[in-house]
């Protein structure tokens, strides 16, 4: 007499993992939805960032190697280098991040301000006369 595997388990576990793999599978499929949205919105910052991390991981591979004692001070001149380029990467990037910030935040001050000068436009007795008028109509 065997039991199938189904026979085994409690009932309903079978129903509950398989929601919870689906969860995870939507979870996944709109994680990789947004990080497609970001790489298109960004290609430049995602370009860039993937140069760095490539170079820092080639760096780290290739200091695995065993290597001389003479080439220790090779090495960590190599990782000072690459330190310094990245800030410098990074900071360029930082500069660009906040200009555009603030065009952005211009964009939307300006545009505000715009709307409040059209709403001070408007003359509101075009939309208030009809309404009293009803309404001196309405108590005579």
């Amino acid at each position: 007499m065997t039991m199938s595997y189904e026979q085994t388990t409690e009932p309903g576990v079978q129903e509950r993992v398989q929601d919870q793999a689906n969860a995870a599978i939507d979870q996944a499929k709109d994680a990789l939805h947004k990080a497609d949205l970001y790489v298109r919105e960004n290609p430049l910052p995602t370009i860039l960032g993937a140069l760095a991390i490539g170079f820092a991981l080639g760096l780290l591979a290739r200091g695995s190697e065993p290597t001389p004692k003479s080439h220790w001070e090779d090495l960590r001149e190599r990782a000072e280098d690459a330190e310094e380029n990245l800030r410098s990467l990074l900071g360029a990037i930082g500069k660009k991040s906040r200009k555009a910030y603030k065009k952005g935040s211009s964009a939307v001050r300006d545009a505000v301000e715009d709307a409040a000068a059209a709403a001070g436009k408007i003359d509101v007795e075009d939309y208030t006369d009809p309404v009293s008028n009803w309404f001196r109509k309405l108590w005579k």
